[in-house]
């Protein structure tokens, strides 16, 4: 006959383990892989490519799960979903349900780096939240310098056109950039302006450069950690580019310009200055159109541009036709 004492012992032991066995299955349903407590969405930012940013590229994340009903898309994300550091102004929209978009206002500065952070109040239609870090570091390109030109050519005055990727300052240009003969003699350059290049995106600096004598080439080097002023990110590299020079006279472009309250006028550039006095008798419009000739600078920096103003329709098409024995103030 089993005695009270051990009788309570043994059901006291059973209850013990009653309760170990318990607990462990607990444990067990807490930790399984397929968990919706514990299991986190995976948020992966697809665009831009390698986190590098241009233009006005769109930020795309995509979802491992529905974070929204398909009702709800297109319409802009209440604030404080998304942190852009530093700030940059632009657009939240859910365009899926398991795809979040941010379309800045404008372009990207450039050769500067970004940090996005998604809020950790992001939860899936099921309650999940994320598991994966909420913080991507993009960038633009760095400083580059893409190409250098002869805009204007006079005796022993040079100038070039020297395209980057962002504005360079004067100190900076100064500092960090050398104007050479191909032998690597050092010439005398200053930083005359910054203007926005032909294509609407890159930036152009004009430097005059002085003591070419009779050189047939100018080189332009660019030191690595020359830097731009939107942001820190600098030249990676030297650069060196050698940039023929010509002394012949030679048209530039042309193309209309119209400004309000004013008559149509066509814009010609030249790479050297015009001989203003005998050029209007070598320019010929057609249909025939009485016009004057003056000499502009404008937003592209030319020394060497001219307008040709006069009644031209805007909408119209006119040819422009230079015939020879036009020359430049020079010669």
């Amino acid at each position: 006959m089993t005695s009270t004492p051990a009788l309570r012992n043994r059901w006291f032991a059973l209850a013990v383990l009653f309760l170990i066995v318990n607990t462990m299955g607990v444990v067990r349903l807490w930790t399984r892989p397929d968990s919706v407590q514990t299991t986190g969405i995976r948020g992966e930012l697809v665009s831009p490519a390698k986190g590098l940013l241009a233009g006005r590229d769109p930020l795309r994340w995509h979802f491992s799960a529905n974070m929204i009903n398909a009702s709800e898309t297109g319409k802009a994300v209440q604030v404080g979903l998304l942190t852009i550091m530093p700030f940059v102004n632009g657009e939240l929209t859910w365009t899926r349900p398991d795809e979040l978009t941010f379309q800045p206002e404008r372009k990207w500065l450039p050769c500067s780096e970004f940090n996005a952070l998604l809020s950790d109040t992001l939860r899936s239609l099921d309650g999940r939240p994320l598991s994966s870090p909420p913080l991507f570091k993009l960038a633009s390109a760095p400083l580059n310098l893409f190409r250098a030109r002869q805009v204007d050519l006079r005796n022993d005055r040079l100038k070039l056109r020297l395209v980057f990727n962002d504005l360079v300052s004067g100190p900076e240009a100064t500092a960090r950039m050398k104007i050479m003969t191909p032998d690597n003699k050092p010439l005398p350059f200053n930083l005359e302006g910054s203007f926005i290049d032909d294509d609407g995106t890159n930036v152009c600096i004009q430097v005059a450069v002085q003591g070419i004598s009779n050189q047939t080439s100018v080189v332009v080097f660019a030191q690595k950690g020359l830097r731009g002023s939107s942001g820190p990110l600098a030249l990676e590299g030297d650069t060196r580019l050698e940039v023929p020079l010509t002394r012949e006279f030679a048209f530039e472009q042309a193309g209309a310009r119209t400004e309000s309250f004013e008559d149509s006028a066509i814009r010609v550039a030249f790479n050297q200055a015009l001989d203003l006095a005998s050029a209007p008798a070598f320019m010929r419009v057609d249909p025939e159109t009485p016009f004057t000739l003056e000499p502009v600078s404008d937003y592209s920096g030319m020394t060497s541009a001219y307008l040709l103003r006069g009644r031209f329709k805007p909408g119209a098409a006119y040819a422009l036709t230079l015939r020879n024995g036009l020359k430049s103030e020079s010669e």
